[in-house]
């Protein structure tokens, strides 16, 4: 993302969000927010049922034609998406129900999850933090559509360069000494290791066993295979629709050595294989999960436990 302009990935994201919410073939969920924030040719598109039987035609194609092969990991972005999103809103649903009470999200875009549950705002203080541009972008789109920012919801410019997301955070209201939960999806790729654990160290020291983090992230292989496979270029080429050069992935166990130094502990892994079974057929519908990439669940875990783990 270029620094005065809002990014296009964000872009990318609603629009799939846009076109998964109006297709009849795919249940997994639904975002009728996302069409707000998409320009009128983008939005025509996204609703288009032409648009729609394509997508089905074209799913079936991709999955039964073997010289299409190559294309898998093309379609599959668009459930990882889906996926990874569900995933996470899934897991905030559930942790407020257990005592979390903050959810932070960290280069939010076009995220319209505060317009699409105004009812858990009375229960948990929403955080969206992002580059200045493409904040101050979104919030222009809020305001031609005509929404309403619920109370309950910050918005927090940061420049992910420049500062750390402690120091944003507490310049706002927010409190480390509560039970939160960050989503950070989407981001990690565009990273280098040594940002992934500056992140980690920041969060573990600021909120301590008070915060989790649910997180996407590539598999290692993908950065590490010389010379690079047609997989890693399809990958690659794929999420650099935003010009924002792909730089991370993590094998497992070399995730795990992270953030147990970084002062987390790994609470689930979801590999790509198994992420079709988080969700029904039914809800599925025409996306089949990519393989490439994983989503993680961590906990900040207490000072004195990490003392008697590292001793």
């Amino acid at each position: 993302m270029k620094n005065d302009s809002p990014s296009r990935t964000a872009l990318w994201v609603t629009f799939l969000r846009a076109a998964a919410d109006a297709s009849p073939d795919i249940n997994l969920f639904p975002d009728p927010i996302a069409k707000l924030f998409l320009p009128k040719t983008l939005k025509r598109l996204a609703t288009s049922a032409l648009f729609h039987r394509l997508m089905k035609f074209a799913s079936f194609r991709i999955q039964r034609t073997e010289r299409l092969r190559k294309v898998r990991p093309y379609w599959a972005l668009l459930a990882e998406i889906l996926m990874r999103a569900r995933f996470a809103e899934d897991l905030l649903q559930q942790r407020i129900e257990e005592g979390v009470t903050q959810y932070i999200i960290l280069g939010a875009g076009l995220d319209s999850f505060v317009f699409r549950y105004p009812e858990l705002l009375s229960r948990v203080h929403v955080y969206e933090l992002d580059h200045p541009a493409s904040q101050a972008h979104k919030l222009s789109l809020i305001q031609r559509a005509g929404l309403t920012v619920p109370e309950g919801v910050t918005y927090l410019p940061i420049d992910f360069e420049k500062s750390s997301v402690s120091e944003v955070l507490s310049q706002s209201n927010f409190d480390p000494n509560q039970a939160t939960l960050i989503c950070w999806n989407g981001v990690s790729y565009y990273l280098t290791k040594s940002a992934v654990k500056a992140l980690f160290l920041d969060l573990a020291e600021y909120c301590g066993d008070k915060v989790e983090i649910v997180f996407d992230y590539a598999d290692g292989k993908f950065f590490q295979t010389k010379p690079v496979t047609w997989r890693q270029k399809i990958f690659e080429g794929s999420l650099r629709f935003g010009r924002e050069p792909l730089l991370t992935g993590f094998y497992l166990q070399e995730l795990e050595q992270l953030i147990q130094h970084c002062g987390f502990e790994l609470v689930k892994n979801v590999p790509g294989k198994e992420q079709d079974a988080l969700f029904s057929p039914q809800e599925r519908g025409i996306l089949f999960s990519n393989w490439n990439t994983h989503f993680a669940h961590i906990r900040g875990i207490d000072a004195n436990t990490q003392r008697q783990v590292g001793s």
